[in-house]
């Protein structure tokens, strides 16, 4: 095993990138080219990681703003502007 591969097996954002490429961690441990390609593109995971970490803060603070306000949809069980 390469350091960059090991480097990547003790990342703790392995089961992200997995999950981003539809594949097991087992099969990358057995497939040092899927390894090699991950730990190749692995920077570009981070930034949409870390994008979209702050995507959900941004999210989370509009949600906020909106607690109090009142909407007419959801009056009388009304969850859609369709209903």
């Amino acid at each position: 095993m390469k350091n960059k591969d090991k480097d990547l097996f003790d990342c703790s954002n392995l089961a992200l990138y997995c999950s981003f490429y539809s594949v097991d961690i087992a099969d990358v441990r057995e497939d040092p080219e899927m390894a090699d390609y991950m730990e190749k593109h692995r920077a570009a995971l981070e930034q949409l990681i870390s994008g979209y970490h702050e995507m959900g803060n941004l999210n989370q603070e509009i949600c906020n703003e909106y607690l109090g306000v009142d909407c007419p949809y959801c009056k009388k069980g009304k969850k859609t502007a369709k209903d």
